[in-house]
């Protein structure tokens, strides 16, 4: 019954004319043959006619009753509001363009950001309840790291105790060449406990999963199980794919299944197509898996057991495990229990306050276009006062009267939400390349989703509703019969005091937003100015990882040596070096010292970061060499000789007293280095760590690495030499991979990506935000003007002077923008304090950055103000007393 009734309504809409026509023949009928029946009674023609329609009744009010009873009437006034919506925009296109694209460039920049900050924040593993998954970490006072990996036996004894864990693995990740018949290709692979799938809730779409069979012992079971994406592009989809044999690193494994599409391994941002079960951890790795910290372990929180408590409880048992497995850590090392539901290497930790911050930010934006446009159209409505009265002393009702006015800010909403879901790709994609590489992993994440579509909806018709309520309310309450006499609306006064007061909040608003771009840019300028202690321009860098190569165990030092000879042959070289760490990538090593005559603080043993440098590293980087020598081709001291050293100065002063040319120390297991020299401090992991004690080992001294940086000071363009020395190493050995290709100067700027997305999007919408206040001031002036026209033409014709005029109208725009800079500042001043942990070398309350702001914004306002204030004292008597 009811889905014949729908079936009826949706009948009449798609067919209304021809429904319409057929009414119509039907009551001309019923009255004719009502006319024939009172004919044949002996009542005149034209008579019966008129009675047979008086008895009838009105044939529009039974064809509306009838439409009503057939259709959703709703549906057909909505429509006829949208069309009359339509027309009455194109009477103003220009206040409809200015509409359109302020909502555009705030509705886009909010979707946009949304899109991130879902990605970013609010995306979780696609895994059985990823939300109370964790990752175990441990805080190391010692080296003043964050350690990631365990020991497998730690794991393992974890297992067995009761610390608020309802399942725990383990895993870790490395990258290796996938060889088979057809191609190789570098994939990351995964090493993983065998209750690994289990725990997750993964299920397989071809053959089986890791168990923990596959992971009993180590060596003996060499199987993996693929991703659904690496079957799809790498093996077609094909069913056979279970039981082939591939090659990981030379290493035969058998294919042995095929996770659910979606599932990527245990990292959100940085997908993994491929596990194998962490027995194979020597295979990959080159040792035992009972031998080296190499596990990462993950664990599922039971029902009802908060971070805290968990954190709590594994202190106590982790560090009784540590002791009773003979690990050497103190009470200082405590564990750390953090959000695992991106799984590892989510960017959250990194991105995720900024992007917050930012969608606050573009919030605000949103909130400063409406207030703009409520503004706007609230003195629009004034003007539109005589077309509402005569409307409603027409029948129409309030009601409806209100439902027109909010569908024109409908429709204009609607207008702004297509172009700003255009342009939210645009600055998705801006975004992006802004990142740069700390954006990888997330392009996949930041496409437009259903989510992403539904956001954007309702943010549009949430945004024209909240500017086009009060000004449709205020039509609304029109008074009809001033309407048709002609007088000024009634209530004209305190629309006025409402829209000065929306350009006051607007101007408040778009001070915190200058305010806040301010700090980051002067964050970013501190960032850049800082005496990092080397030269970054005109040097290239690339990175060589001999380890799954044939170099591997001796021919590393060889192809090093004659890949840095043919380096500084370069006509473009002027020094050229090795480096196992680049500074300020964000890598480090450290190490335990042992100093003939340093007194340890607070128990704490002495602990340097180090690297092994080749000569002419020093030179290289523009390091100034202070003191002794730079290494030489001498310095490859065996295994049982003295080595040499180089430190910097704070390691000089920290250790040696400050005079450190000749002094021995140890470090490690107890190898003997002697200071041959003395360099300045640079900063060696962020640009916001404070330089720290550092040694310079000779890259020859010892074990030769398997994988170094070679940089390059360089006369030219150094991205050139970077690309020269890629196709170098591809001429000496195809088969050498090469990564980090890049230069000094970009690898700062990466790591200062997060500081440069703030500023971009800061200053962007602070910008937007006070082009749209002065737009709303100048609008309600340009209308106060207007609607005073005749006022000041009277007033001017009886001796009022220009600049008496043009000062009413700028005190009047001083008011309002006293009132909202008196609202703004501390507004700005507590946005501040909300991002005092992302500045650098600043307060949160800088009072240089806010007086700049201030001075900006009140610049801008007051040219704002003085166009229609000038053009109200320009007035010529006669044609204002002739305005109407």
């Amino acid at each position: 019954m009811r889905f014949g009734k729908l079936w009826r309504k949706l009948t009449m809409l798609a067919r209304k004319r021809r429904a319409t026509e057929e009414l119509e023949e039907e009551v001309r009928l019923h009255v004719e043959l009502r006319a024939e029946r009172l004919s044949e009674a002996g009542t005149e023609p034209e008579e019966a006619t008129h009675a047979a329609s008086r008895k009838f009744g009105n044939r529009t009010l039974i064809a509306e009753t009838s439409r009503e009873t057939w259709s959703w009437r709703w549906l057909e006034h909505l429509g006829r509001d949208l069309r009359f919506a339509l027309r009455a925009l194109r009477k103003s296109p220009s206040f409809s363009m200015v509409a359109i694209l302020s909502l555009a460039v705030a509705l886009g920049a909010n979707t946009a950001v949304f899109s991130f900050a879902r990605a970013i924040v609010m995306k979780q593993l696609p895994v059985a309840h990823a939300g109370r998954l964790v990752i175990l970490r441990q805080h190391n006072e010692q080296f003043h790291m964050e350690n990631c990996c365990f020991r497998y036996q730690f794991f393992q004894d974890l297992k067995k105790q009761d610390t608020g864990f309802e399942d725990v693995l383990a895993l870790s990740s490395t990258t290796v060449n996938l060889m088979d018949s057809e191609q190789n290709e570098k994939i990351d692979v995964e090493m993983v406990s065998g209750n690994y799938f289990r725990m997750l809730g993964v299920r397989a779409v071809a053959g089986r999963l890791l168990d923990n069979a596959d992971d009993a012992s180590e060596g003996t079971s060499q199987v993996a199980v693929i991703g659904y994406r690496l079957w799809q592009e790498r093996f077609g989809g094909r069913p056979d794919v279970i039981g082939r044999r591939v090659l990981l690193d030379k290493e035969p494994v058998q294919i042995v299944g095929v996770t659910e599409s979606g599932f990527a391994g245990m990292s959100l941002h940085e997908p993994h197509d491929l596990q194998v079960p962490s027995s194979m951890v020597g295979k990959l790795l080159g040792e035992t898996r009972d031998s080296i910290g190499w596990a990462q372990i993950v664990a599922r929180l039971k029902p009802g057991v908060t971070l805290e408590q968990a954190s709590a409880r594994l202190n106590v048992v982790g560090l009784a495990i540590e002791k009773a497995i003979g690990l050497n850590f103190t009470a200082r090392d405590t564990f750390l229990v953090k959000d695992g539901s991106q799984g590892l290497d989510s960017k959250k930790e990194q991105f995720g306050k900024p992007v917050l911050l930012l969608l606050g930010l573009v919030a605000v934006v949103l909130l400063v276009a409406c207030a703009n446009l409520t503004a706007l159209l609230l003195v629009r409505s004034v003007e539109r006062t005589s077309e509402a009265g005569v409307r409603l002393a027409l029948g129409g009702s309030r009601g409806a009267l209100l439902r027109h006015f909010l569908a024109e800010s409908l429709v204009l909403a609607a207008a702004g939400g297509v172009a700003g879901w255009a342009l939210s790709r645009l600055l998705t994609e801006a975004l992006l390349n802004l990142l740069g590489p700390q954006g990888e992993g997330l392009e996949q994440h930041v496409q437009p989703d259903a989510t992403v579509f539904a956001f954007s909806a309702g943010i549009t018709i949430a945004a024209g509703i909240l500017f086009g309520l009060l000004p449709a309310w205020r039509a609304s309450r029109s008074d009809p019969l001033s309407a048709i006499r002609g007088l000024p609306a009634a209530g004209r006064g305190g629309s006025s005091i409402a829209a000065r007061l929306l350009i006051g909040g607007q101007i408040a608003l778009s001070l915190a937003l200058l305010f806040g771009a301010g700090l980051f840019i002067a964050t970013l300028r501190n960032l850049r100015s800082i005496d990092v202690g080397f030269r970054s321009e005109n040097v290239a860098l690339m990175h060589v990882d001999l380890s799954n190569t044939a170099y591997a165990r001796n021919g590393a030092p060889q192809f090093f040596d004659e890949l840095l000879r043919r380096t500084r042959a370069l006509p473009e070289t002027r020094a050229a070096s090795l480096a196992t760490i680049s500074l300020l990538s964000g890598a480090m090593q450290s190490v335990v010292l042992k100093v003939p005559g340093y007194v340890p603080q607070n128990r704490m043993p002495p602990v340097t970061y180090f690297t092994k440098v080749s000569g002419g590293y020093f030179r290289t980087l523009g390091i100034p060499l202070v003191a002794g020598r730079d290494f030489t081709n001498d310095d490859r001291a065996g295994a049982l000789a003295e080595g040499v050293a180089i430190v910097n100065e704070h390691f000089a002063r920290q250790y040696l007293g400050g005079d450190a040319l000749g002094k021995a120390f140890a470090y490690g297991g107890g190898r003997k280095v002697r200071v041959v020299g003395m360099v300045g401090d640079a900063r060696f992991r962020w640009l916001r760590e404070e330089p720290q004690a550092v040694m310079y080992l000779p890259v020859a001294q010892g074990a030769f690495p398997s994988g170094a940086y070679v940089q390059v000071r360089t006369n030219g363009d150094p991205a050139a030499t970077a690309e020269r020395l890629r196709a170098m190493v591809r001429e000496m050995d195809a088969r050498v991979p090469v990564d980090r290709v890049t230069t000094m100067e970009m690898q700062i700027d990466r790591a200062l990506a997060r500081e440069r997305l703030l500023v971009f999007l800061s200053t962007l919408m602070g910008g937007i935000a006070v082009a749209l206040a002065a737009i709303g001031l100048y609008g309600v002036l340009s209308f106060a003007v207007a609607r005073r026209t005749r006022e000041i033409g009277i007033r001017m014709a009886i001796g009022a002077q220009r600049r008496r005029i043009l000062a009413e109208f700028l005190t009047e725009s001083a008011w309002m923008i006293a009132g909202g800079i008196a609202l703004g500042i501390p507004l700005a001043l507590g946005c501040g304090k909300l991002a005092a942990s992302l500045l650098y070398g600043l307060q949160p309350g800088d009072a240089r950055t806010a007086l700049l702001a201030t001075a900006v914004l009140a610049a801008v306002a007051f040219v704002a103000a003085l166009i229609p204030a000038w053009r109200a004292a320009r007035l010529e008597p006669m044609a204002a007393l002739r305005w109407e």
